[in-house]
């Protein structure tokens, strides 16, 4: 599956110096405005509804949570969530809805915990959600589940078993919405790379793997307080005035790197802004083949250059999430 991956790694560490001026800036804005948008599968459209906020129960006994964000470079809509939250048998939980270009369907993929997951499709019948899915682990089941928004922030759904052939109701729920306050200091960029872990980090944090996909040439002393050097003309050299520096602040191997920018490329358009962002990038095996990365921006502000700055990393991302998603994937 393609998926977006990181994007403007930790400030400027992904972004060519090209991509950094403000002409290159305002034509690629432009290109944005006058393309046509994509058309939205209905039903991706319909769970997009969900995006923001967090849905929740009434219920003391069984507590349900469950967050919405868009994933894939806005190509699929993924909840996670926690099923029983504080009680015995608490489960985190992960559902993920998207486009199956081979079956011209959305499908539905249900991950609770690591002992069971659903798998089916996904389709509106007026204006209900039908979701049709059997157990792929676990013990061996069919699913249906149906629901309905009630208003923009209540969603109510039925789940009913396959039982000798009919459907029976087994769990009826009413999830209502409750938003959080804006967190404008972070900008938050995540993806499923389909590749293991150790290739993610490799790509990622060493020379080795940074000049295999993403730059002309690299320079990285990993321990803290060391450099992150790249540059993107291969001309050009380590050291020039469009050298990218990064500075490495924390770092735990195949987990976590924190790092900040200690000097831009010469023509770089945010300098003050800049000053004062970091990023933390998580790594996260999901699966013998799948890693999670997820990148915080954090020191973000309310000021004009600041509020610039986060909006060009945040649209910059989705192209070097799926640069580098398409690099592990020709492996």
């Amino acid at each position: 599956m393609r998926i977006p991956l990181l994007a403007a790694l930790a400030a400027l560490a992904l972004v060519s110096p090209a991509q950094l001026s403000p002409a290159r800036l305002s034509t690629a804005q432009a290109k944005d405005e006058a393309a046509p948008p994509k058309r939205l599968d209905p039903v991706l459209a319909k769970m997009a509804e969900m995006i923001g906020g967090v849905w929740s129960n009434d219920n003391p006994k069984f507590l349900v949570e469950f967050r919405y964000d868009w994933v894939y470079n806005k190509a699929a809509v993924r909840s996670i969530g926690i099923l029983n939250k504080g009680g015995a048998n608490e489960t985190p939980v992960e559902i993920t809805f998207g486009w199956d270009p081979d079956k011209k369907t959305v499908y539905y993929l249900d991950q609770h915990g690591s002992a069971r997951v659903y798998k089916g499709t996904a389709r509106l019948d007026g204006d209900s959600v039908i979701l049709e899915f059997q157990t792929l682990i676990g013990p061996p089941a069919r699913w249906r589940s149906i629901g309905k928004f009630l208003d923009q922030d209540t969603y109510q759904f039925t789940i009913y078993g396959d039982k000798d052939g009919k459907w029976t109701p087994v769990v009826e729920q009413r999830l209502k919405r409750r938003q959080l306050p804006a967190d404008d200091s972070r900008q938050i960029t995540e993806g499923i790379i389909d590749a293991p872990l150790d290739a993610v980090w490799n790509a990622f944090a060493t020379k080795e793997g940074q000049e295999a996909w993403n730059v002309a040439h690299a320079e990285i002393d990993l321990k803290i307080g060391g450099k992150m050097l790249t540059h993107y003309n291969p001309s050009g050299k380590i050291g020039d005035p469009n050298t990218i520096e990064n500075v490495i602040l924390a770092f735990e191997p195949k987990k976590m790197l924190t790092i900040k920018v200690g000097n831009p490329p010469e023509k770089f358009p945010f300098k003050e802004a800049i000053k004062h962002v970091w990023h933390v990038v998580y790594f996260e095996e999901v699966g013998p083949q799948r890693t999670r990365m997820r990148v915080v921006g954090l020191g973000y502000s309310a000021d004009d250059e600041s509020k610039q700055l986060r909006a060009f990393f945040e649209k910059g991302n989705g192209y070097t999430l799926k640069k580098l998603q398409e690099h592990l994937e020709k492996k």
